[in-house]
């Protein structure tokens, strides 16, 4: 989260709480309070927006000199399935989780076959940062 997106949600924040207090000056017949709250909520509400779009810029810009720049990131990931697997780094799936454990996954006890053997080497090799001794 940069400055402009945190700017903005701070300014949306007090957008609503000043609505609200505007409601109930309202409620209570105090209408130039309430006037004046929702004057200030609308402005808020506008300086909230134009950081929205300060970030947007922000993150295009940013995006686009990673993209220039030919730096690629870590490899993808697989998707979490569940909290567990998201805190465990996949070492442990919840008792609900509906992603089979590995002792529950098909194998049918065959070594594979040449095309297959690539193919996971090529996956593993998508993961392998030399860590191995």
């Amino acid at each position: 989260m940069n400055r402009y997106r945190r700017t903005a949600r701070i300014a949306r924040t007090a957008a609503l709480a000043l609505a609200a207090t505007a409601c109930w000056s309202a409620a209570d017949q105090h209408w130039w309070l309430a006037g004046g709250f929702g004057y200030i909520a609308f402005v808020c509400v506008w300086i909230g927006g134009n950081y929205a779009a300060l970030h947007r810029i922000e993150r295009a810009r940013h995006d686009r000199a990673r993209e220039t720049s030919g730096a690629e990131g870590p490899p993808d990931r697989p998707v979490p399935c569940c909290s567990f697997w998201r805190n465990s780094d996949g070492a442990v799936h919840a008792p609900g989780c509906p992603r089979p454990h590995a002792d529950q996954r098909p194998h049918d006890g065959r070594p594979l076959d040449e095309r297959e053997a690539s193919a996971f080497n090529a996956i593993a090799a998508r993961y392998d940062h030399g860590s191995r001794t």
